[in-house]
């Protein structure tokens, strides 16, 4: 235990630990409050606690065995997304900007998809490291855009199977993907940002718009990386049989000075 408090000490300074905890202890409330609130749906305190929750991803990846490579995972880019989880269950459900703020749902996926890119950077930029191989600029890079799919992909499957569940338990259908005609009836998302032929196809339009959202920011987020490599500047070498830059880990870098 002693030695985890120490890695939470080094790994994390006090105002962003703070920082965390400030956005924990708001996302307790807004669940609380949502209880009475007129918007209230089972699905919406569902997503409150699945965010809440998250937000502790940190501190767990922490207490996995000494050989994972998420203990490599810097603090910082869990802090984006503890930022996002807090807007999309706060601001989001609690204050109903999903269904008030037209925007307000392509805006959120444009964020995740942004960082889930720069998460999937750190997890391949780990591995290089943890692992002491070379590896190519464009591998770590299409890394990174795969891993900002596959959280992608969970998170969706995960609004589908919670909206199937709630709907087989209560009847009703459920609203975890955050776009039901009904309830966005005379709301800013009446007719969506993406206006359907037919109401049945709303949904349709809500999950491709989704796509495109995160596609289009998971793209600007590797123009982002490849104009600033802030893990890898100063780590290249160059691949003359293949015409490649080599990401080595700092460690073989060092050894060579």
């Amino acid at each position: 235990m002693k030695e985890y408090i120490s890695r939470l000490k080094s790994g994390c300074g006090t105002p962003v630990f703070i920082l965390w905890w400030v956005l924990r202890i708001a996302m307790l409330a807004a669940f609380i409050l949502n209880f009475s609130a007129d918007t209230f749906t089972v699905t919406g305190q569902i997503h409150i606690a699945f965010c809440f929750i998250s937000t502790f991803f940190w501190e767990l990846s922490l207490a996995m065995p000494p050989k994972s490579i998420f203990r490599l995972i810097p603090s910082s880019i869990h802090t984006v997304f503890n930022v996002g989880m807090t807007a999309s269950a706060v601001l989001g459900v609690y204050f109903d900007m999903y269904y008030s703020v037209k925007l307000f749902d392509p805006i959120v996926q444009a964020f995740f998809g942004f960082a889930s890119v720069l998460y999937g950077y750190e997890i391949a930029y780990a591995i290089v490291k943890k692992e002491h191989f070379a590896a190519t600029k464009a591998m770590v890079f299409y890394a990174a855009f795969g891993v900002s799919f596959i959280l992608f992909n969970v998170w969706e499957l995960g609004e589908f199977f919670t909206d199937q569940l709630i709907g087989h338990l209560t009847g009703q259908p459920g609203n975890a993907q955050f776009w039901s005609v009904l309830l966005a009836e005379g709301t800013a998302r009446e007719g969506g940002v993406i206006p359907a032929l037919v109401d049945e196809r709303a949904p349709l339009m809500d999950i491709m718009l989704d796509v495109i959202m995160h596609f289009l920011s998971a793209f600007a987020a590797l123009i982002f990386i490849n104009v600033f490599p802030y893990r890898l500047r100063g780590k290249y070498k160059y691949d003359i049989e293949y015409g490649n830059n080599i990401i080595e880990p700092k460690e073989t870098v060092n050894s060579r000075k």
